[in-house]
């Protein structure tokens, strides 16, 4: 198998991953504000928190509307292994956590 196929496959492999990370927080956001039958417009802020915890990574989703002000929706643990965003991981072998505005992931 030559090696930029090689490369390709690896590449979309890790795209994917990332992806679905991504997916999987916009559907907490989206199945959060469906449960409090509000709309993506009334949503002022969101953002993650994740947090390196020994051999895996806990993911905190919080929200911020005019009605229901700074809410904690969704907490989830990921192995390091799943996260493959090298900035992302350098930040957390750094300070331990770190923090991503995820507006623009949800509009």
């Amino acid at each position: 198998m030559p090696f930029d196929l090689i490369w390709w496959i690896l590449a979309a492999i890790i795209g994917g991953l990332m992806v679905a990370f991504w997916d999987n927080v916009r559907e907490r956001v989206a199945t959060w504000l469906r449960e409090h039958g509000l709309s993506k417009s009334v949503l002022m802020d969101a953002w993650i928190k994740l947090d390196q915890i020994i051999g895996s990574v806990r993911c905190k989703i919080f929200t911020r509307t005019q009605q229901y002000g700074v809410q904690k929706i969704s907490e989830t643990s990921y192995e390091l292994d799943e996260i493959k965003d090298a900035d992302v991981l350098a930040e957390l072998q750094r300070r331990g956590y770190v923090e991503i505005n995820i507006m623009s992931q949800i509009q």
